[in-house]
């Protein structure tokens, strides 16, 4: 990005620093505004990750891993409240 003229408009200079990157890049680095590179995709996964496997172990330490059937509904509803406190 080209340093603003002193003889732009103020519209122009804030038209060229909003279209501008958010933070100086490194040197030799140049942005990318049409398609860059992201981590979406293993951050879903990591997250989808720890959400599945951290309330299995939390549910395997409460409830010792028994059925469904084998708890009651109020025990049930207090462990939701409990595992709910720590997500």
């Amino acid at each position: 990005m080209a340093a603003p003229s002193p003889y732009q408009s103020s519209e122009q200079m804030k038209a060229e620093l909003l279209n501008g990157p958010a933070a100086k890049p490194p040197s030799g680095v140049v942005p990318n505004f049409v398609d860059p590179t992201t981590l979406n995709a293993a951050v879903i996964t990591v997250l989808g990750l720890i959400g599945f496997i951290t309330p299995s172990i939390f549910d395997y330490q409460v409830l010792g891993g028994i059925h469904m059937w084998d708890v009651r509904l109020k025990d049930f509803f207090r462990f939701l409240y409990v595992s709910s406190q720590y997500a």
